[in-house]
């Protein structure tokens, strides 16, 4: 009998020893409960083995460390009452149980008869579970099977609580990484050149999900100027891929803005039964939303800027107070995000913003004709008050209509001065800023038919000169949307209106000066035309000169890669180039023949009257070589040329050019003395001054080359 004792004994201690060295070093849980229940049973003989976890483990724990199964279930608190809360052993019999509890531990493949129940206690003796052993393989369990059990538990306790501080450990470990590398992602996309709120945002819901094993997460930032909830989702295409969508709510509606007036968390495990959730969106897209999680998020200064909303745990369960101190710690770095991306884009905006008045202020400077001007400013309108399209109508006092250019200033409309939002305008004489267009009566719908445009938002603002009267109308149309979608147009604040205030006040002091310098401009035209055809009017053989060298010297210098600037003055100076005619006496000019040597000095002197009128005009500064080159045009390259004599370069190019425009035309026209000789033979003739040291040969060849590449010949026929 000591015998066989003996050897139950070293059984015993062979069996203990081979678990503690199974146990030892095991940080799996769930491996570690398998071996726990494995050495368990072998060590009593028992069929089976089953571990129980405290329920408390909940309060410390995430769910997602504890192996799935071994909770102490409802059915089962009860009847553990005893051993979880006073640390007690029971003995389970079949035969002596109540018929309620006879098929407590059944299972699909057991049929519990007997058992035996103990606590398992962690370290300072704190009871983390139970263990139990069914179906003793012969006869049932007794006091020392109690005993053996105690000294596994003694050991496998501390192992097995060990593992689950370990594998918490490790969880927060991981997370921690986890909301370090958000914390990293949010602040490597702010330092990108590209940063923008729509993609902090949707970065920002996308991590949110994946941290709490939630199924949604939306982002809502405050918009005070409008009082709304905005956010971005990604929402799906039939096709697949993705595509942007702004979404926004009043900012005081559902459980979002509650969190955004109040300031307040919200965490609900049943959205339909707070009377706070608003079920429409629900009912709208067809979506279930069971739990709910709202957090706020502040700005440098503490206040709330906007809310992080997560919808629905995966697994089916709600979210805990774990998830809410993750989310607090998220929210963190997304507001720190959210707020230096937001003061970026308002100052990056706001550094644009002034280089585009800047940018105005000197374009719209500049003197340049009406329609250059309006479709101008339309761009720089658009590109100020970051909107889809911009009018500038111009108000016509002569047909009381509003006028202006499109397609790129190819196009006019015109319309009655008191129809339409800019009539509407023009009539009062104050802004319209329509957040609605289609809820505005005066707005015509049907341009937006005609076109397939949407008009959705519509800022209008009049212009007026220095009197106070009405110069036109600013139209803008459409404030663009983060997701940049024509739907998704935003309404103009009191900023855009400030802004087109400003460039609309720029604009009119352009207006004026424009219409002035215009004014002037073609009163200069009227004039010099007016002398040069007085002056052709006084020989009617010659009354189309002035035209035709002037036709022929602007062609020529295009040809010779003039600029705009001196192919106008090249053209001013062959308008007025015989002006000094007008002191020459009539016989001399009308004669028939040629002229006597006494004759021709008197002809010959009108280049210095040309000179001596055209010094005492004020021409503006582009125009200041007019009289130069008006009056060289008779100057030849070798020096005989009159009246200064001068040689190669000191005849200026365009006195150059004005010389073989005023030859060509002499040669092949009609005179007193002559007949219109044909143009291959005036060619000629122009090649054998460039030989004589006469004409610039390059002036000569290219009025050639011009000529030969005319589609039609021009007609050369004297006027009428």
């Amino acid at each position: 009998m000591k015998r066989e004792s003996l050897s139950r004994r070293l059984d015993e201690m062979r069996r203990l020893l081979e678990a503690a060295r199974d146990l030892s070093g095991e940080l799996d849980p769930t491996h570690l409960l398998g071996q726990f229940s494995r050495h368990a049973a072998a060590a009593v003989d028992a069929a089976e083995a089953r571990i129980w976890l405290s329920p408390a483990l909940r309060q410390h724990q995430k769910d997602s460390i504890i192996p799935t199964g071994v909770l102490v279930k409802a059915e089962h608190s009860a009847y553990f009452q005893p051993v979880l809360e006073k640390g007690e052993m029971l003995y389970f019999s079949r035969s002596t149980s109540t018929p309620d509890l006879r098929n407590l531990f059944d299972e699909v493949d057991l049929t519990v008869k007997n058992g035996l129940l103990l606590p398992i206690l962690g370290e300072l003796n704190r009871i983390i579970g139970v263990l139990a052993v069914f179906n003793k393989r012969q006869g049932r369990f007794v006091k020392r099977d109690a005993e053996v059990l105690g000294q596994l538990i003694r050991y496998g306790g501390i192992t097995l609580e060990n593992a689950l501080v370990y594998r918490r450990q490790q969880s927060r470990l991981q997370l921690q990484e986890r909301i370090l590398e958000i914390g990293r992602d949010l602040f490597r996309r702010l330092r990108s050149d590209t940063v923008n709120l729509s993609s902090l945002i949707k970065l920002t819901a996308h991590n949110t999900s994946e941290l709490l094993k939630a199924d949604r997460t939306t982002v809502f930032l405050i918009d005070e100027v409008n009082e709304e909830l905005w956010s971005i989702v990604a929402e799906g295409l039939p096709g697949g891929g993705t595509v942007d969508n702004e979404i926004r709510i009043p900012v005081s509606s559902g459980l979002a803005g509650y969190t955004a007036t109040t300031g307040e968390t919200v965490n609900i495990a049943d959205a339909y039964n707070d009377s706070r959730f608003n079920q429409e969106v629900d009912k709208r897209t067809g979506y279930q939303t069971r739990s709910v999680l709202v957090f706020p998020l502040r700005d440098h200064d503490g206040r709330v800027m906007g809310v992080v909303q997560v919808l629905n745990k995966r697994d089916g369960t709600f979210f805990t107070f774990e998830d809410e101190e993750l989310l607090r710690v998220v929210s963190g770095y997304v507001s720190v995000a959210l707020s230096n991306a937001s003061m970026l884009v308002r100052n990056r905006r706001l550094v644009h913003r002034q280089q585009v008045i800047l940018e105005a202020g000197q374009s719209i400077a500049r003197m340049m004709p009406i329609g250059e001007l309006i479709t101008l400013l339309a761009s720089l309108t658009s590109e100020l008050l970051e909107a889809d399209r911009s009018t500038v109508f111009i108000f016509d006092q002569d047909t009381k209509e509003l006028w202006s250019l499109v397609a790129e200033g190819t196009v006019e409309i015109r319309f009655p001065a008191d129809k339409g939002i800019a009539g509407a305008v023009a009539q009062s004489g104050k802004p319209l800023n329509i957040p609605e267009a289609y809820g505005d009566e005066r707005f015509n719908q049907s341009i937006d038919k005609q076109t397939g445009y949407r008009t959705k938002s519509i800022l209008a603002l009049p212009m007026f000169d220095k009197q106070g009267e009405l110069l036109g109308v600013f139209q803008v149309l459409n404030k663009k949307a983060p997701t940049g979608r024509l739907e998704d147009s935003l309404p103009f604040n009191d900023e855009d209106e400030t802004l087109l205030r400003m460039l609309a006040a720029q604009a009119a002091v352009s207006f004026e000066n424009n219409y002035l310098y215009e004014q002037r401009r073609e009163m200069f035209e009227s004039l010099i035309e007016t002398l040069a055809g007085a002056i052709d009017a006084r020989d009617k053989i010659t009354s189309n000169h002035t035209r035709n060298v002037t036709r022929y010297a602007t062609a020529l210098g295009q040809e010779m890669g003039l600029d705009d600037n001196e192919l106008e003055v090249l053209r001013v100076s062959a308008i007025l180039h015989d002006v000094g005619k007008i002191g020459t006496p009539d016989k001399i000019l009308g004669k028939p023949g040629r002229f006597t040597p006494e004759e021709f000095d008197v002809m010959k002197e009108h280049v210095t009257m040309t000179r001596e009128i055209l010094s005492n005009i004020k021409f503006e500064r582009l125009l200041r070589g007019v009289p130069d080159i008006a009056a060289g045009h008779h100057e030849k390259l070798d020096g005989s040329g009159y009246p200064q004599g001068l040689v190669g370069r000191e005849v200026p190019l365009g006195a150059r050019i004005l010389a073989v425009a005023d030859i060509f035309d002499a040669l092949t026209q009609k005179r007193h003395y002559k007949d219109p000789m044909p143009v291959e033979k005036a060619f000629r003739i122009l090649r054998e001054e460039v030989e004589a040291g006469h004409l610039d040969g390059r002036c000569v060849e290219q009025l050639i080359n011009w000529w030969q590449n005319l589609e039609e010949p021009l007609d050369l026929s004297p006027a009428e």
